[in-house]
């Protein structure tokens, strides 16, 4: 039974990456490797002392920003069709369960993020090594935490678009629930602050816990003052955190579309 189970949510998985690949979605690495050949050309104008650094960082900032576009992208197209165009009737009437149809389609979103990231970073270590930047494990590892953020991105977006009213709206919040996830850091300064009256403290606190901390996952500006690999056990912690997260969205998600009228 659960092996049955199991080819359906892979079935439906595969599915969303068809559909992503016969709308092109993946044709927005060709825009990240212009936009990196662009910001290298200009980088070695700008700093010439420095464009081996730069370059990198520049690199993984435009990776976390294409990621994140090609996800949001992906869920808009594929969402579209299965709401607006009535597709899901199509899957559900297999049978396909409806945490079996939302579990599948986390899961091809997932593939097509993580695909989107692996071309991206071999288009950065590329560009790199004809810059002649000295490369190390490092790198990987970075790439591996930015894409534990996705993870996270893709679990609280798809719950937000089902518990959304409309499609645009889940989006939004998604993003800005995204945007918030990378200033929590920032929260813990203005909670110590003196000023800060208590029940704003209060407010503060409860969201620097409840939405996701992306700043765990940040570890691109930390890879020129690493000495060594990174802490292993900091990595393990920050997939735990990742894995629990994405859990409990999906959870949210999953009892959300099952009670949601299509």
């Amino acid at each position: 039974m659960e092996n049955k189970r199991f080819s359906k949510i892979l079935a439906v998985a595969q599915n969303v990456l068809n559909e992503c690949i016969r709308h092109k979605i993946l044709n927005i690495l060709f825009v990240f490797a212009l936009a990196l050949i662009g910001g290298a050309l200009l980088i070695e104008e700008l700093s010439p002392g420095a464009q081996g650094r730069t370059l990198v960082n520049v690199g993984y900032a435009n990776m976390e920003l294409f990621g994140f576009l090609t996800l949001m992208l992906s869920l808009f197209i594929i969402t579209f069709e299965e709401i607006e165009m009535r597709n899901i009737w199509l899957t559900l009437t297999k049978p396909v369960s409806r945490s079996s149809f939302f579990t599948g389609k986390f899961l091809g979103i997932t593939f097509v993020t993580l695909l989107t990231m692996a071309v991206m970073f071999l288009l950065v270590m590329g560009l790199s090594l004809l810059s002649r930047v000295s490369l190390n494990l490092n790198y990987l590892v970075i790439v591996y935490a930015m894409s534990l953020g996705l993870l996270v991105t893709i679990a609280f977006t798809l719950a937000f678009i089902t518990i959304a009213t409309n499609l645009p709206t889940g989006l939004m919040f998604a993003s800005l629930l995204f945007l918030i996830g990378h200033l929590t850091e920032h929260l813990k300064g203005i909670i110590a602050k003196p000023e800060t009256t208590v029940p704003a403290k209060l407010a503060l606190t409860l969201v620097y816990y409840a939405v996701p901390n992306f700043s765990l996952f940040n570890l691109k500006d930390k890879a020129y003052m690493q000495e060594g690999g990174f802490d292993p056990l900091y990595l393990l912690l920050i997939t735990f955190y990742a894995l629990v997260f994405s859990f409990i969205f999906l959870y949210i998600g999953i009892k959300a579309f099952e009670k949601k009228e299509l």
